[in-house]
Order: structure tokens, then C-alpha cells, then sequence
């Protein structure tokens, strides 16, 4: 018989680009600095029955998932699995979806050994549910930035050259809330910076699938917006921008925020979830967030360097239980 794994890993990593696949790719990177024995399980990629038995010979299991339906079910298995230490990870924030999906969110969590999470509103629900929640940043600093092309770079030159302010933002797919808006509100900053011509924004697309969407629903894009619609580093544009717009319907631990307040860029962020200190907070409607672009000033008084690394937490978090199991 195989024998067990003490800590396995499920969940995505790039490609596609975003907030999850990122964190994931990031933890099993440091967990392989740290020499912690692990397995990782692209979910996607592998057969079902072949992901039960990957279940079923291991000790831990570290679930990462967007889907209400799969971490319900995962839950649930792991639940009736004898001795299925699961550590569920709630990318974004509890109560985002749907009754039906809220629902099957608030079961797996009341299943799982610890579930984690990434904000304080989510890890005041959760405890309701299940008193062994906690709440851990989502912050895994990169262990090396891959720098942009060339070309890429050439033209992020040219607009800052032409311009006196450029912001950048990102939306890792085309998504929407539980009341049918655009979470990431790009088409609403497409049209607010079509009026601020002599400042630009730079749009982080990975996927391409925000500019086809835009173009379908008949947006003219101007020339103080770029977008980038290939792979790339999102940390390689903060570094070279102003500031950095995070204007969200709904949100969980945003990478981008901590990203660009680790690298001493300020944030101006809807404070639809509680927000990392050094955070410009702005109201979820255009009026507010127009009125601090007219009226802020980019100092440095608005940056601290995030440097929690929740990778660290995560590992202290294994250990615990593990030691926990062994006793």
C-alpha cells in the first residue's frame, strides 16, 4: 500500500493568472524552500478517482479552490474520511455569492478542521460556523519578479513619458458580483480616465478576456489606456507606475494591494473589505474615487511595506496539526 503523505496540496497555479493561482504557486515554492515535505494537485489536470485516492493517502489536505460547489464537496469527503485533517483556504470574501453557493460555503466550513481566512468581516462569519477558523494573510511575497519584454516596457516608457500620472490596475478574468456588476469595474475606469486625458492606466489583462469584453460591449479605449492582454508579472508594472487603483465591488486578501504597498506604491482601494494600513479608501462609486484622484498626493506618507509573509503562518499552521496527529 502507498504510504501516507502528511500534507497535500490542492488547487491551481498559472496559467490562467489571478489572485489564487498566484498564492498557491507562491506557497509551494516557499514550502520547498522551507524543505516541508508536500505534494501539490493541480485539480484541473487530474483524473477524479485518482484525486480521492491523493485524498485518501494523505494527512492534511490544504484545499484552494473558488468553487462553493468543490470545497463543499471536498469538505465533505474529507469529513467522512477518518482522520482527514482539511485546512480550507476561502479565496475572497464569505457571502459573495448566490444563497444556494452561501450556503454550501458556510457547510464546508463548518465540516473542515481549520478553515482560513483572508479578511476580518469573513473571519467574524466563519467563527460562527467553526471556532478553530483563522484568519492569515494572503500575502506570499514572490520569491523572484519576472521582468516585463521589451516591447512591453517600450510602451509603458512612452505613456509615462507622455503623460504626468499613470496608475495601474488589474482583473485577472471577467467576473461579476451577486447583483450582476463587473467586480473589478474596469468599463467604469475606461470611461473615468477617458475624462482625466493627461493621466493614463495601465490595465493588467492576463487573460485578454476584460479587452474582448470591453470591445463587444462597443468601449473605445483612448490612448492614455493601456492594455496588456499577455502573461506577465503584475509585480513588474507596479514597479513602474504611480499608484494603483484597486476599485472592487466585493474582495477577499487582494494580492495586488499588498504587492503594491511591499514595493512602496500607494494604493487607492474600495473598502468594501477591511484594508491593509497605508490603504487609500474610497467609497464603491466613481464620485469618490474621482475625488481623491483630484485631491490626493502621492507621498509617502500613504506607503508602508507589507511584509507579512503568510506562507510562514501556513507552515507554522501544518506543524501544529501535524504534531497534533502524531500525539
Amino acid at each position: 500500500m502507498r504510504p501516507k503523505q502528511d500534507i497535500l496540496v490542492l488547487g491551481t497555479v498559472p496559467p490562467p493568472i489571478g489572485g489564487v493561482t498566484i498564492h498557491v504557486k507562491r506557497l509551494c515554492e516557499h514550502l520547498d524552500t522551507f524543505a516541508i515535505p508536500f505534494e501539490f494537485v493541480d485539480f484541473r489536470k487530474v483524473n477524479k478517482v485518482i484525486l480521492l485516492k491523493k485524498i485518501w493517502n494523505s494527512k492534511i489536505i490544504h484545499l484552494h479552490s473558488s468553487s462553493p460547489v468543490f470545497r463543499f464537496l471536498i469538505a465533505l469527503f474529507c469529513f467522512f474520511c477518518l482522520n482527514k485533517k482539511l485546512l480550507l483556504t476561502i479565496h475572497g470574501n464569505i457571502g459573495r455569492f448566490g444563497k444556494a453557493k452561501n450556503l454550501l460555503d458556510l457547510i464546508a466550513i463548518s465540516l473542515s478542521t481549520v478553515p482560513i481566512v483572508l479578511n476580518d468581516s469573513s473571519y467574524e462569519l466563519s467563527m460562527r460556523f467553526n471556532r478553530n477558523t483563522v484568519l492569515i494573510s494572503a500575502f506570499i511575497p514572490a520569491i523572484e519578479t519576472v521582468e516585463l519584454g521589451d516591447d512591453l516596457l517600450r510602451s509603458i516608457q512612452l505613456l509615462k513619458k507622455s503623460l504626468g500620472c499613470v496608475y495601474a490596475t488589474n482583473a485577472s478574468n471577467i467576473n461579476f458580483d451577486n447583483e450582476g456588476n463587473e467586480i473589478y469595474q474596469i468599463s467604469a475606469l475606461i470611461n473615468l480616465f477617458k475624462e482625466r486625458p493627461k493621466e493614463g492606466l495601465i490595465i493588467s489583462d492576463p487573460s485578454g478576456n476584460y479587452f474582448n469584453f470591453c470591445v463587444k460591449n462597443g468601449a473605445i479605449v483612448p490612448e492614455n489606456i493601456l492594455f496588456i492582454t499577455i502573461p506577465h508579472d503584475f509585480n513588474s508594472v507596479i514597479k513602474t507606475v504611480d499608484c494603483v487603483i484597486r476599485f472592487t465591488t466585493t474582495d477577499g486578501d487582494s494580492l495586488s494591494v499588498k504587492e503594491s504597498l511591499y514595493w512602496g506604491r500607494p494604493v487607492i482601494a474600495t473598502n468594501v473589505v477591511s484594508r491593509p494600513s497605508g490603504t487609500i479608501l474610497v467609497d464603491n462609486d466613481i464620485v469618490s474615487l474621482t475625488y481623491v484622484l483630484d485631491n490626493r498626493e502621492l507621498t509617502g506618507n500613504y506607503c508602508t511595506h507589507e511584509t507579512e509573509n503568510g506562507a510562514v503562518a501556513i507552515i507554522e499552521l501544518y506543524k501544529k496539526i501535524l504534531k497534533l496527529i502524531k500525539e
